[in-house]
């Protein structure tokens, strides 16, 4: 039973009155007292059917002979499905596992077990194929995911209805699964029967590669997570590794180390498919500093030999490089950009050692308020302790400054001098000296998260 339960375990069994979970019913209640564990029933009354209400009566009354406690859950799909816009399907499904979960939360329940059988398992298997899903869909149902357990992934439906034959019970039937109204249903009436001409135990096949290739998953998640642990770096929204142990690992490694990213910037498993995962890999295998791309919301960039992935798109990115951040001042003269603000101070004496954070400019010998800003078309700098001047890009390409940061550093300035490039490099304007009598400290710090 792959471990799915241990003693002193409560075990809530989601129950609709059908063959498989009858059969599900009556299996664990068989096994609780040689296992160990408690068990209880919940039945989800969708309210699709007239059959429905008739349906859950019939399940309490076997609950009632066996001795278990019954809940039923009545629920609105059809609220669901206006909330969300999803299918009736999938609405009845989030609906279902949300009434389980809350009737275990309140029953003191730790696991729930539902009937998904070796059938299911095929038709599953055959479901992500169709779709075009990698080796993550074609695992199939897991026997354990988290508080849900399948026991019967390694029984045939037609074990089930042999099982059943022993007990007195004639298990309720659900007409809408004779319709071939939906993809999972022609799987299951048409298209297995189909290729059981080809191999009468396809269903077995397909559930033994489901369990080959969950266990090659489960490794390749391992080697995802080393690459992760040795290489990879997370700073707030953004995911990195350097490029070249990126591409020192084998193409499928590649792959999920991309799918990996997405997931980690977006919540989700993946969300990349076979298309979008190609595009950012040929990116990072042959792009070059500046490269970048976007899909599904994530957008990835080469950065000085380092693949970067952040929220974003490449859209989204040219509509914001048109609205730069601009300066807003508080009643007490703080000046704030974006994420950023400074904090100006007229000092008769130098301070102490400065931070990497401020910079200190004689007040006399600017030629105008400063202000912060973005980098402006034209804009030079004059780097203290250097002979010249340069573009701010070619100072920041030099800085190594991520190219897609590069429009929004703030920058201390006035209408014709750059003074400070904020945290990181001090200009030659302004700088004080012998005859320096009064200072403007500046105090740079960020406020909010940074978003791209």
């Amino acid at each position: 039973m792959h471990g799915l339960w241990a003693e002193g375990d409560r075990i809530l069994a989601a129950v609709s009155g059908g063959p498989d979970s009858l059969a599900l019913l009556l299996t664990l209640h068989a096994f609780s007292r040689d296992e160990g564990f408690f068990l209880e029933c919940c039945c989800v009354d969708h309210r699709l059917r007239t059959e429905s209400a008739a349906e859950a009566q019939f399940v309490q009354r076997v609950c009632r002979s066996l001795g278990v406690h019954c809940t039923v859950c009545t629920v609105d799909v059809g609220e669901e499905q206006r909330r969300t816009g999803d299918s009736l399907e999938t609405a009845a499904r989030s609906v279902r596992y949300r009434a389980l979960r809350e009737t275990a939360r309140t029953r003191g329940m730790t696991l729930i077990a539902t009937a998904h059988h070796g059938d299911d398992q095929a038709e599953t298997v055959l479901y992500h194929m169709i779709r075009g899903s990698g080796p993550e869909g074609l695992e199939g149902i897991c026997p354990r995911a988290g508080d849900l357990i399948r026991p019967f992934l390694c029984v045939r439906k037609e074990d089930i209805r042999r099982f059943l034959r022993r007990f007195p019970y004639t298990p309720c039937h659900d007409p809408t699964n004779d319709e071939q109204n939906c993809t999972r249903n022609r799987i299951r009436l048409s298209l297995l029967p189909a290729m059981r001409e080809y191999n009468p135990r396809i269903t077995d096949s397909l559930c033994r590669l489901a369990e080959v290739l969950r266990e090659e998953n489960r490794w390749m998640d391992g080697e995802t997570e080393k690459f992760w642990n040795r290489f990879g770096r997370i700073e707030e929204n953004r995911a990195c590794f350097p490029l070249p142990a990126f591409r020192q690992c084998g193409t499928a490694l590649q792959r999920r180390i991309l799918r990996w990213a997405a997931g980690r910037l977006s919540g989700e498993a993946a969300v990349f498919d076979y298309e979008e995962t190609e595009r950012f890999r040929r990116l990072l295998l042959r792009g070059r500093t500046g490269s970048r791309t976007s899909a599904a919301g994530i957008m990835a960039e080469i950065s000085y030999g380092e693949a970067r992935f952040y929220p974003g798109s490449t859209r989204s990115l040219r509509e914001k490089d048109k609205i730069p951040f601009s300066c807003t001042v508080r009643e007490d003269g703080t000046l704030c950009l974006g994420p950023w603000e400074m904090k100006t101070e007229l000092l008769d004496a130098p301070p102490g050692a400065l931070g990497p954070d401020q910079c200190l400019l004689d007040a006399d010998r600017l030629e105008g308020p400063v202000t912060l800003r973005c980098r402006r078309p034209g804009d030079r700098f004059s780097p203290a302790g250097m002979d010249g001047s340069k573009t701010i890009k070619k100072i920041m390409i030099d800085m190594k400054i991520p190219k897609e940061q590069r429009d929004q550093w703030p920058l201390a300035a006035d209408d014709r001098t750059v003074y400070w490039i904020g945290g990181r490099r001090r200009g030659r304007g302004a700088e004080p000296d012998g005859k320096t009598v009064r200072y403007l400290l500046l105090t740079l710090r960020r406020i909010t998260t940074w978003t791209d």
